[in-house]
């Protein structure tokens, strides 16, 4: 599920319509030869980002239906895709080409640059691409049963059809894959998410009035670092996604730091001696001031790093030693 993090301000910007905007068409016709379109009974219902040489394809868990799934490509031709793993905390998952290596094909790479807020990106969809808006980096979600907090990243759009746009890739406009969405806010919500959108843990910011034709929807993808950890271990020779965890759920402290407000016995925040009310001000050598901060803390380590945690219990400032397990 996700919970929302902070105040979001942006100005609005002009949205062209899709036929008079020539980067939305250039990006479109050139990632071509690095998507896969779904199909279910000879209709498109869904599409895929190639990620390496040997004919792995990454997109939304949702389309994972049975062990195997048909695709086209851009020319015409059909492929079958066997599952190869999927991962409950970004909501995606990979499949691999039965023939191997694609020839006309080339992977899509993964941005590697942050965005600032108000950068233009090209929403793909079966039915074509669509226009979209990074209307902030800085969000944070609470995801599945283990309660994993990511990086998100908040996209304003205008829905390109009826057709569900859960799974739609997201990619910048030098054609390198940002984000698959994952999740929309709106009254005319479409699609499946990463999980429900629950309820906020901060105010909520509504896009700005309608641009265009229609309003615009407020939608969620995994940032880009969650990413980039997902995609590496589904293209891994077991598909196995590893990051890192201290067991703790934290909020923000209004004073500075990530408030504790619960540890998962047996975790290695309890193992560390966390305690809820604990305040974490950094990790490792990275200040953390909220639980942003915290969480992109955490993902920049690995499994098994022993890091050093510095806390404030009361009015006592300490340092606890934690080793990361895996989530």
């Amino acid at each position: 599920m996700f919970w929302w993090a902070d105040k979001l301000t942006l100005a609005a910007i002009l949205l062209a319509p899709v036929g008079q905007d020539a980067t939305l068409e250039r990006v479109y016709r050139d990632v071509q030869p690095s998507v896969a379109y779904v199909l279910e009974n000879d209709r498109r219902v869904g599409v895929l980002a190639l990620i390496d040489e040997q004919g792995t394809f990454v997109g939304h868990s949702r389309l994972a239906g049975g062990l195997e799934i048909e695709a086209i490509l851009a020319d015409g031709r059909r492929l079958r895709l066997r599952f190869k793993a999927d991962d409950g905390v970004t909501g995606l998952a990979a499949w691999v080409s039965s023939r191997g290596p694609i020839p006309g094909m080339r992977p899509m790479a993964l941005a590697r640059q942050n965005l600032a807020p108000g950068a233009i990106l090209v929403g793909l969809v079966p039915s074509g691409p669509f226009r979209a808006q990074l209307a902030s980096a800085d969000r944070v979600g609470v995801v599945g049963a283990g309660r994993q907090v990511v990086e998100l990243s908040e996209i304003w759009f205008e829905p390109p059809s009826t057709e569900p746009i859960a799974g739609a890739l997201l990619i910048t406009t030098g054609g390198q894959l940002f984000g698959i969405l994952g999740a929309t806010l709106s009254p005319q919500s479409q699609g499946s998410s990463l999980g429900a959108i629950a309820r906020g843990i901060g105010p909520k910011s509504d896009p700005p009035a309608r641009l265009g034709p229609t309003k615009l929807l407020v939608a969620f993808a995994v940032g880009r670092e969650p990413l980039r950890t997902a995609v590496d271990g589904l293209a891994s020779p077991l598909g196995r996604v590893e990051r890192p965890a201290l067991g703790v759920l934290c909020r923000d402290e209004p004073s500075g730091g990530a408030l504790v407000e619960g540890v998962r016995p047996g975790s290695a925040a309890e193992q560390a001696g966390l305690k809820p009310g604990d305040v974490i001000l950094q990790i490792g050598d990275l200040p953390v001031r909220n639980q942003i901060g915290f969480a992109r803390a955490i993902s920049s380590l690995r499994v098994g790093d022993r890091v050093k945690i510095r806390i404030r219990r009361g009015s006592v400032v300490t340092d606890l030693w934690a080793t990361l397990e895996r989530n």
